[in-house]
């Protein structure tokens, strides 16, 4: 089941429980079936969630805490709200305690479903129960409400969070934060830093909810507060205004706090390179952006493969597919081994433009290096050979990737079923 659950072949995992109506003489045990119908709750697979479920009474599987969890969960999700509190119910029948644990997930599917009264409701009768709400549950009701612009109800939540000396964690903060901001709503926004106290980590959750929504000047006034309050901007605050101006197309900017984070030796976030890098692209020649990047992503010696794979990524769009291999070459040039992922980028180009030789070439000269192929190696080429009619070479490649434990998507499958069609 395992093996089937790690490759996503849900469907053979899920057989395995199926086996026992065939005189199977055991049966996968309560934690293996757990994790399946996990699972299938991430993949959203309902019908056969519930035959899992059926199987497994057949096979009188006894149903523990998180098994009931999933059930309801999986009933909150198709809409089914009465459904999930008969499954609670039944849980407590079996002298199965309810948690902080069993309700959180009851609350995500509620507010997943759209039940915002049946989701208060629930929250009501666990008072009931003696259960008191815990930092989690809190967090994640918040959240919904405001998802749902319930911002009155949340701000009231917050309260009663006080009221019980549990103390809001920074996702709490951060969806009211969001939900003021998206209700244009600044002034509340800053109330809630005020009536906190300002601190690094409040700021930063601001600062990171200001820069989503396109609110610089704000987020500027902010670390100058910050600043005179004798809070000293750290990585994750740098991080936060550079991507914010990235995103909003303040390039300039950007980089000017870039040179300004090197002057106070502050350590550099992966993740800041790779969107200043996105957003030269955008903005500038693709070629002007290669022959600055080394000067830009130097740090203490060390250079960012993941930079230069933005890098790859931008040239397809752009149409500069000739490119591709000189990017590559660069970065052998200035040390910086290329992995799978750059060379994947670089066999997309090609297939996609249906230069298939020079896409094998490439895949060679990856094995050559010893780097494996994965997913998004065969993918490119089953596809880039189904539109040029070349099935047997196409399926070769099928069966490569299967192989080698690969699951083929929609993609691959609507290209082959399109191409074996057009050949009758």
């Amino acid at each position: 089941m395992d093996k089937y659950r790690e490759k996503g072949y849900l469907f053979e995992a899920a057989s395995v429980v199926f086996a026992h109506s065939n005189d199977l003489d055991c049966i996968p045990s309560l934690l293996y079936c757990n994790r399946l119908l996990t699972d299938l709750l991430k993949d959203g697979n309902f019908r056969l969630f519930w035959r899992v479920c059926d199987a497994m009474r057949e096979a009188n599987v006894t149903f523990n805490a998180l098994t009931y969890t999933s059930m309801a969960d999986a009933h909150c999700r198709e809409g089914n709200v009465s459904d999930a509190k008969e499954v609670l119910a039944e849980m407590e029948e079996k002298g199965l305690c309810s948690s902080n644990f069993t309700y959180k997930f009851l609350m995500k599917g509620l507010f997943r479903a759209g039940y915002v009264d049946e989701a208060i409701e629930v929250k009501k009768s666990m008072f009931s129960k003696s259960l008191v709400p815990n930092r989690y549950f809190y967090a994640t009701f918040i959240d919904g409400l405001c998802a749902a612009n319930r911002f009155r109800e949340a701000i009231m939540v917050l309260a009663e969070m006080s009221e019980m000396g549990v103390k809001p964690d920074a996702m709490v903060y951060e969806a009211l934060l969001d939900c003021y901001l998206r209700h244009d709503d600044v002034d509340e926004a800053f109330k809630i830093k005020d009536a906190k106290g300002i601190t690094l980590a409040l700021c930063n959750t601001l600062l990171h909810v200001l820069c989503k929504c396109g609110k610089m000047e704000k987020a500027n006034e902010l670390v100058d507060e910050m600043t005179r309050k004798g809070i000293k901007p750290g990585s994750t605050t740098y991080a936060l205004l550079i991507e914010g101006h990235c995103q909003w197309g303040n390039v300039a900017t950007a980089l000017e706090l870039l040179e300004e984070m090197k002057k106070k030796n502050l350590a550099s976030v992966k993740s800041t390179y790779c969107v200043i890098t996105d957003c030269l692209c955008r903005n500038k020649d693709p070629n002007t952006v290669m022959s600055s990047l080394p000067n830009l992503i130097m740090k203490k010696g060390k250079r960012n493969a993941h930079t230069w794979r933005t890098l790859l990524m931008n040239y397809p769009g752009k149409g500069h597919l000739l490119k591709l291999r000189e990017v590559v070459e660069a970065m052998h040039k200035h040390g910086i081994v290329p992995a799978t992922p750059h060379y994947n980028i670089l066999i997309k180009g090609l297939c996609e433009t249906r230069k298939m030789k020079a896409a094998q070439s490439c895949l060679v000269e990856m094995l050559d290096k010893g780097l494996n192929p994965d997913q998004g190696t065969y993918e490119p080429f089953i596809i880039g050979y189904c539109r040029k009619g070349q099935l047997q070479n196409a399926e070769r490649y099928l069966l490569q990737m299967l192989h080698h434990g690969f699951k083929p998507n929609k993609e691959v499958y609507n290209a082959l079923i399109s191409a074996n069609c057009k050949s009758g």
